[in-house]
């Protein structure tokens, strides 16, 4: 209303109209990148950053942020209220987007939409250096602990790694050249060498990797070389063929004839082994390793049965030697005879069933047990009893001589020679000779008896 000063009661009406318009509003898109998976991130960006009222940057004072209606945010990634974006740790790798809108807190319904984007990144593997693990698997014959270019290469053995928690890392089989190699961290293992015919552990050994100690200028890892001989204490054969004998089970006795127990071999499949198509047995007790299993010297005694093709008994071609071996403490094996492999006629057949055994006591190899075939066919053996006295009287002395022939090819072991003096006479102590040699009988009643003979063939 508008009145003249000077007639106040001349007035005039009208309306003015004022609009107040919104301030423009923008929100742009925003891209965070870098993000690690493992620790995620606190206000890894601002979406608010770079969206402005009326031309000035805006801040949580004046409007507010929230996702786009019905929009989920994704899991891991929260939006907060004052425009920030958090990463929860593990948030598994990929690129994430966040719908968001803004709007004027002055004016409610004055609003934009806009978009975070957040790239998360999978973790970054720092590979630790590793040692390289390699070696060769074959048969010590000259028990120097290196594998010497005549000695049997074992193929596909399995090469087994285990941590000081007993977890197996690596199961390897040994190649053509009976090789294996694998990368290992650095840390303390086990290296065992399992024979495949019947999965006994034939040899292990405890080893320390540092892969750290690699020259700094090289790329290469440290190499570690393990090689375990295996040495089968011996081979099964044919006393005829020389050929090795499959199918023997071997088993190792106490002095009382009792199977030592399983748990006191470096594997307890050594127990009751059986020889494969090599004829090789190998026997390792750990002194100690249990109640049951004896530390200070003890006899040991190896029985075994023998497949349906060889006699169970001992051989009565080639004997053993009697009683125990020895085997004191010392550095490498102690080899019975002098080849890994079964002995052929004419070389050194040495063997034993007895062993004196203790802790620190060396491995004891090459001692090669034969079986006779069942087949085996025995020449009688032929006794002549003569005497050149004819005609005697009470009292006389009389002279007589027993000659035993072998007629065969092959020794004759454990042979009893008994005399059985005619009634009347009486035999005269120190008077018997064994080939020219003083020697005397053992007397029961009638019965002259001399034990445990050896006749070579022929």
């Amino acid at each position: 209303t508008i009145c003249e000063d000077l007639n106040p009661t001349n007035c005039a009406t009208v309306t003015e109209t004022v609009t107040v318009e919104e301030a423009p509003i923008t929100a742009a898109p925003d891209v965070v990148t870098g993000i690690e998976s493992a620790t995620g991130g606190v206000a890894v960006i601002n979406a608010l950053t770079g969206d402005t009222l009326n031309g000035v940057a805006v801040t949580a004072d004046v409007v507010s942020i929230a996702p786009v209606a019905g929009f989920v945010v994704p899991e891991g990634l929260t939006l907060n209220a004052d425009g920030t974006v958090d990463v929860a740790p593990g948030t598994p790798a990929g690129t994430y987007v966040i719908e968001y809108e803004i709007c004027e807190i002055l004016n409610p319904t004055n609003c934009a939409v806009s978009t975070v984007t957040v790239t998360v990144d999978a973790p970054v593997v720092v590979e630790e250096p590793t040692a390289l693990l390699s070696g060769v698997v074959y048969f010590d014959t000259n028990g120097n602990n290196l594998p010497d270019s005549n000695e049997t290469l074992f193929a596909g053995w399995t090469v087994e790694v285990t941590d000081n928690q007993g977890d197996v890392v690596a199961e390897l089989v040994t190649d053509e050249d009976g090789f294996y190699s694998t990368d290992l961290p650095s840390g303390n293992f086990n290296v065992a060498f399992i024979n495949p015919v019947n999965g006994a552990v034939y040899s292990s050994s405890d080893i320390v990797l540092d892969a750290s100690a690699s020259p700094s200028n090289s790329t290469d890892p440290v190499e570690v070389v393990v090689n375990l001989p295996i040495d089968p204490s011996g081979v099964v054969y044919d006393a005829i063929t020389r050929q090795p004998v499959a199918g023997t089970q071997l088993t190792f006795v106490d002095s009382n004839n009792q199977p030592l127990p399983p748990i006191c071999f470096i594997d307890p499949l050594q127990q009751n082994q059986t020889t494969a198509a090599n004829g090789f047995y190998r026997f390792d007790i750990v002194p100690g390793a249990d109640v049951s299993c004896p530390v200070g010297q003890t006899d040991y005694r190896i029985i075994y049965d023998a497949p349906s093709s060889h006699l169970d008994t001992n051989s009565t071609i080639i004997g053993a030697q009697p009683g125990f071996l020895t085997t004191n403490a010392g550095t490498g094996p102690l080899l019975v005879a002098p080849s890994e492999d079964a002995p052929q006629v004419g070389e050194d057949t040495t063997h034993y069933f007895g062993f004196t055994l203790g802790q620190g006591s060396r491995d004891v190899i090459n001692n090669h047990i034969p079986l006779d075939p069942i087949t085996l066919s025995r020449s009688p053996i032929d006794v002549v009893k003569t005497t050149p006295s004819q005609d005697v009287n009470f009292g006389d002395i009389v002279p007589y001589t027993i000659t035993v022939t072998n007629t065969e090819d092959l020794t004759r072991l454990d042979l009893d020679i008994i005399d059985f003096t005619p009634p009347g006479f009486k035999y005269i102590e120190d008077t018997s000779r064994l080939d020219g040699v003083a020697v005397e009988p053992s007397i029961l009643g009638r019965e002259l008896a001399l034990n445990d003979l050896t006749l070579a063939a022929n």
